[in-house]
């Protein structure tokens, strides 16, 4: 179990588990693509490398970071017309 998690799971880095359901991924590596050319500025929380449905901290992440890309995936899902459900539960 232990040689599986290390291999699929961003190992040492802070990640909240699977951020979204009823998600259409090639949606999530279109908004990956935005975020790795800067499109939302220079945050600590990206797209996880294993899985796309995965977001990681990478140390000083802030939850303004998280909540643009979770606000993203919303957005494109909107525009594309496809369903996505936030599996994270968001306090505000």
């Amino acid at each position: 179990r232990l040689r599986v998690c290390k291999e699929t799971f961003e190992y040492g880095n802070g990640c909240f588990g699977s951020c979204f359901s009823s998600v259409n991924y090639l949606l999530l590596r279109a908004a990956s693509m935005l975020c790795k050319m800067g499109l939302l500025g220079k945050g600590s929380v990206t797209f996880g490398k294993n899985n796309l449905n995965w977001l990681v901290n990478h140390g000083n992440g802030k939850y303004k970071d998280a909540m643009r890309i979770i606000k993203l995936c919303k957005w494109l899902h909107w525009v594309c017309r496809r369903e996505i459900k936030c599996e994270v539960v968001i306090w505000e």
